[in-house]
């Protein structure tokens, strides 16, 4: 991890395969790195690691930072009632 004029700010060690992306959130506090290994981890800007998410079958290719938004994901679970018969085919 670099700064922008070049110098090291710290070497991410962790995975135990080389990685296939890496990306900063929207804020550049946080970035996330995906492995060859199965793991995706996040990281601080500074390179402290934060937490490793594992348990996927195979390497992670590629990952995204959601934009932050007023509705919940997942949206709640609602209970309609029941239409009077028409299914909106």
């Amino acid at each position: 991890l670099w700064t922008r004029e070049g110098s090291l700010i710290a070497t991410l060690n962790g995975h135990s395969w080389g990685c296939h992306a890496v990306q900063f959130s929207p804020d550049g506090n946080i970035l996330v790195t995906a492995s060859y290994d199965g793991t995706a981890k996040l990281w601080t800007s500074k390179g402290t690691l934060i937490t490793a998410l594992d348990g996927h079958s195979g390497s992670v290719k590629a990952m995204q930072f959601r934009a932050p938004t007023a509705t919940p994901w997942p949206p709640p679970v609602t209970t309609a009632p029941p239409s009077s018969g028409h299914l909106g085919i």
